[in-house]
């Protein structure tokens, strides 16, 4: 089973239970960050398709240069990284 997979049963099992077993397995996502080409190989899409997702969900829009930035209802959920390529990480629930 996939990551996304995982995290969709951990979820239904912690509503149900109120326990989470990826915590006591020592998997817990809420402060990790991914870049749309990672969560795209964790649902079996492209970094293109997450993307264009995220723009449907109003949490990213290209600008004039044809950057990916976040739309502020967007920014709590990604990090900023700007280095030599300008790359937005975002959190795996934002997918689900």
């Amino acid at each position: 089973m996939n990551l996304i997979g995982q995290i969709e049963l951990d979820t239904l099992h912690k509503n149900q239970t109120d326990e989470s077993l990826l915590e006591k397995l020592g998997k817990n996502f809420e402060n990790s960050y991914f870049l749309p080409t990672e969560l795209g190989k964790m649902t079996g899409m492209s970094g293109a398709e997450i993307n264009l997702i995220l723009e449907k969900k109003g949490l990213q829009f290209r600008d004039e240069n044809g950057i990916w930035r976040p739309i502020s209802s967007g920014k709590e959920f990604c990090l900023e990284i700007g280095n030599k390529f300008h790359q937005l990480k975002w959190q795996i629930f934002i997918i689900l």
